[in-house]
């Protein structure tokens, strides 16, 4: 007997059992190692993640045309020309180790209620008699505690497993948004822990426990059932002396039991993907926010949104890769995948047709293609004579292609058509549509509950101004007469009078576009139970909190704040406020007035941060805070990033990465530390016809060191 069981006081029939299944699990581990770049590519396929063009052949003997995915190699040898071979084998560390921790605590697990709990699912009678010596009754119990011994080993090392399993997504998915958020295995523990708890580091354990239950459970029975009617047939054969038949019977019997794991295996892979998609749900990862997938609280939730369009299947094949659904047109005049690309717009007002046909709601992903339909482009659309419909008597449906970068009509036009845009804001059915669907995508993304002390901040972007969309247009906008006419109807219709034309380009006022998503922000959120908006003193800030409120249409206190006012250089003009306040407010506009455009960078830090600071933010309820780019980074970098400074570089790209009307959620708890609330909601609007634009949340919390 080894030295190594006498320590660990094994017996030889439990040494034995664990040289073989120990040898078993060395090679399995080094093979799955090896051909890692495989399983790589399975995840990706999971995800969803499919960037590389389609070809076109014929399917098998069918000798059908059809578009067909990449399959695995091909897709593999894409990777490794885009991104080297280190991306393909990123993540092989926690695979090894989550797959040698499987392997081992089964096999103690097995052992341990061998030794400890022998009865555990039925008496160990009729072990080691053959199928044929048993009766019916007796096998079944045979089966019976072979399946709940196994599901036992099995819960208790998937649930050991499963933080290396979500490492190791986490750190091949980060391909689809190029981050650097999970490095080593050791670290990315460390982080998912600090970050999300037991929730994150746990996240899928459900269905892939589910997908292990069926995947034990179904082979048993279909096993059992196979074996005893070819047992039957075969006692036949034998009684009628008919050898071939005899020897069909158990050949058929091996084919069987060959195939009845391939049979299981098409229940239990809904569960794998659902529990693949569940893995990254809460990183701040760009695969885990829209356009690519929103993130989902229950893993309910990802199996419904995935059941529709066909996505519970996603990366069962990695050869043979049909592809049958949309496809649309890259800026390389190459087909891809729009599996992610129907809108369908209701036009009579049943909200139970309209609620049904939002479950198809999806938006394409592609690294190539900018293909993302907005609400927008549904009614720019819907005047196109290329748009197929169908109608009857009761609903008209309209299924709109997807809008492409390279399609030159679209290219040609402005961003925001003025005339559409007013007959939109005043079209009942547009609103309906609107207002659904803008539910539907808060509620699946803040449906986490707050805890009972915790208050959740939600910091917001003010809106699209008339002088970005219009540089210089005031000089057209007020007549010989000094009276404002807007030229533009994505204009506001009416201004506040100014002393000087100049103060509207220097704290210019909202679009019409920009105030009316603002709005439709503000009605969906009242899901979040917002309670406090606190809101900068730029004109902006101050119209797209009015416009948050109006949309809302629920009690919502507003207050004021000028020290929430941006940084202006000492070489740029500042406005005069000029608002009169009958509220306590930390900053008084008279002091506000005086010190922008003299204060340092530092100093506006300072400035902001004890600003926010001193704000109160009730419990288990939400406070909208509407402010400019700068203001919003100054907060994340005192509360989140704990004082870490952006490069100069890194500044500079602030614009961006905080698009106009972007929401990023933290949470504050009992002790004033702020945390990450999930994933953002990807802002509304734009001055592309990307109008669904995400934070970069993931950036803002952890810039990246080699920017």
């Amino acid at each position: 007997m080894p030295a190594w069981s006498q320590h660990f006081g094994l017996d030889d029939a439990e040494t034995e059992k664990v040289e073989k299944r120990g040898r078993y699990i060395a090679v399995k581990t080094l093979v799955g190692a090896a051909v890692y770049p495989l399983t790589h590519v399975k995840i990706l396929f999971q995800l969803g993640y499919e960037p590389f063009p389609l070809t076109s052949g014929k399917f098998l003997w069918f000798f059908r045309e059809a578009y067909f995915l990449p399959n695995g190699l091909k897709y593999a040898k894409e990777i490794y020309d885009r991104h080297g071979l280190h991306k393909l084998y990123r993540g092989v560390d926690a695979a090894v180790i989550s797959q040698f921790t499987s392997g081992f605590i089964d096999l103690a697990t097995n052992i341990y209620i061998d030794r400890h709990y022998s009865e555990i699912g039925g008496k160990p009678v009729s072990l080691d008699k053959e199928e044929s010596e048993m009766s019916d009754a007796e096998s079944f119990r045979r089966v019976l505690r072979f399946a709940i011994r196994e599901s036992i080993c099995r819960t208790v090392a998937v649930i050991v497993s499963r933080p290396f399993t979500v490492v190791m997504t986490r750190q091949i998915a980060q391909i689809v948004g190029g981050e650097l958020k999970y490095h080593n295995l050791l670290s990315s523990l460390r982080l998912v822990g600090i970050e999300e708890g037991p929730n994150g580091l746990f996240s899928g354990i459900i269905p892939q426990l589910i997908a292990e239950y069926l995947s034990i459970w179904g082979v048993h029975m279909v096993l059992y059932g196979i074996e005893r009617v070819t047992l039957r047939a075969q006692q036949d054969a034998i009684r009628s002396n008919n050898k071939e038949e005899e020897n069909f019977i158990v050949s058929t019997r091996k084919m069987l039991h060959l195939i009845a794991p391939v049979f299981v295996n098409s229940f239990t892979y809904p569960f794998q993907v659902v529990s693949t998609v569940m893995a990254v749900t809460g990183s701040g990862l760009l695969v885990s926010m829209l356009p690519y997938s929103p993130p989902f609280s229950l893993w309910q939730d990802a199996y419904d949104y995935l059941l529709p369009v066909n996505g519970l299947k996603r990366g069962s094949r990695m050869f043979w890769r049909e592809y049958n659904g949309a496809v649309s047109v890259g800026s390389d005049q190459e087909l891809y995948a729009a599996n992610k690309h129907f809108v369908i717009y209701v036009l009579n007002k049943s909200d139970e047709c309209l609620t049904a046909k939002l479950n198809s709601y999806e938006q394409l992903h592609d690294d190539s293609v900018l293909s993302i339909i907005s609400a927008t482009d549904i009614h720019e659309l819907s005047e196109n004579s290329n748009i197929d419909s169908t109608t009857d008597s009761s609903t008209k449906l309209l299924s709109f292609p997807t809008i492409q970068s390279a399609n030159k009509e679209f290219d040609s036009k402005p961003t925001y058509s003025s005339i559409e845009e007013l007959d939109i804001t005043q079209n009942d059915d547009y609103d309906i549509f609107t207002n659904k669907l803008m539910i539907r995508l808060i509620n699946n993304l803040r449906a986490k509950h707050l805890n009972e002390n915790d208050a959740r901040v939600i910091l917001m972007r003010r809106g699209e101004t008339v002088s970005e969309v219009f540089p210089n247009w005031t000089i057209k906008a007020f007549n010989d007469l000094n009276l404002y006419v807007p030229y533009d109807l994505n204009m506001p219709v009416t201004l506040r009078k100014r002393e000087r034309h100049n103060d509207f380009l220097i704290d210019p006022p909202l679009t019409n576009t920009s105030a009316h998503f603002a709005a439709e922000l503000g009605f969906s959120m009242t899901q979040n139970l917002p309670t406090v908006i606190y809101s900068a003193p730029e004109l902006a800030a101050l119209q797209t909190a009015r416009q948050f409120i109006d949309g809302a249409e629920i009690g919502i206190s507003w207050l004021i704040e000028p020290g929430l006012a941006r940084y202006f250089s000492p070489d740029e003009p500042k406005p005069t406020f000029t608002i009169r306040l009958q509220q306590e407010t930390i900053y008084t506009i008279e002091v506000i007035n005086d010190i922008i455009g003299k204060e340092t960078t530092d100093e506006f830090e300072n400035r902001i941060a004890k600003v926010v600071s001193k704000l109160k933010f009730p419990r288990k309820a939400s406070t909208v805070l509407i402010a400019e780019d700068c203001v919003i980074n100054a907060i994340i970098q005192k509360f989140i990033r704990n004082g870490s400074k952006l490069t100069t570089k890194q500044h500079l790209t602030i614009n961006k990465r905080i698009p106009r009307l972007s929401l990023m959620h933290f949470d504050i708890d009992s002790n004033g530390k702020w945390k990450p609330s999930c994933a953002s909601l990807p802002g509304l609007q734009g001055i592309t016809q990307t109008i669904f634009n995400q934070p970069d949340v993931n950036f803002l919390i952890r810039p990246t060191i080699d920017f």
